[in-house]
Formats: C-alpha cells, structure tokens, sequence
C-alpha cells in the first residue's frame, strides 16, 4: 500500500484502530469473566447498545472507552508512533517497522496526592 493513496489509508487506519479496541474490550470481557448483559447494567444502558458498540457497530468515543474500561475496572493505554516507509514509499507492518522509542508518546495511570473516588491519567513522552 502506498502513502499516495490518503482516503484508502485514512479509511484503513480508522478500521484498525475499531478491530483493536473492540478485540481488546471482548479480551477484558473474557478475562474478567463478565457478560455483556452484567456490562449494560453496570453502565446503565442497554445489551444492544454494547452489542452494538463490541461489534464495531458504534462510534465509540474516548469517554465511550472510557467507560467501557471503568465499567471493567481496567485502564486504557494508548501508544502513538510513526508510520514507517520503506525506499519506494510503501508503509511498513507494524512488525516490521522500527519504532523510535523517543517518538512514542503513552497515556499512563499515576496515583493522584489525596485518595479520589476516579482514575486519573496524564499523558507523558517517553524519551
């Protein structure tokens, strides 16, 4: 696939982006032993509605995720990168492309001074 062709990549990194994060929703599912219907209850809507939203049906939004993950009891990480080319212009896997570790930018989880009742993220550079 080459840079050029910008409305077929968009396209593409916004479908791998919803594969992955409903993967990852479906994994915390499996792990945590909890089924969608015990989900809807917790997030007070209805099974559909996470029906729709694991199977990519949704436009899950950063708070959507967000609660999904509080929801799980479990944190969201995210890791952003550089797309790598090789000599003729074509992007490389994600396996096989090298990733400068002072270009990575990571939301992680810090403990906040004083107990609170929500988590808390920040985001940090990593150099």
């Amino acid at each position: 696939m080459k840079r050029d062709n910008l409305p077929y990549d968009r396209l593409l990194a916004q479908e791998r982006l919803i594969v992955a994060v409903t993967e990852a929703l479906w994994e915390e599912l499996e792990r945590a032993g909890v089924r969608r219907a015990d989900l809807a209850d917790r997030l007070g809507v209805s099974k559909a509605y996470v029906t729709q939203a694991l199977n990519g049906g949704q436009n899950l939004t950063l708070r959507t995720l967000a609660d999904f993950a509080w929801a799980l009891d479990a944190v969201v990480r995210v890791q952003l990168y550089p797309h790598a080319l090789n000599e003729s212009g074509y992007l490389l896997s994600e396996s096989t492309a090298r990733v400068r570790p002072e270009r990575q930018y990571q939301l992680t989880e810090f403990e906040p001074p004083a107990p609170v009742e929500s988590r808390a993220v920040r985001a940090t550079y990593a150099a």
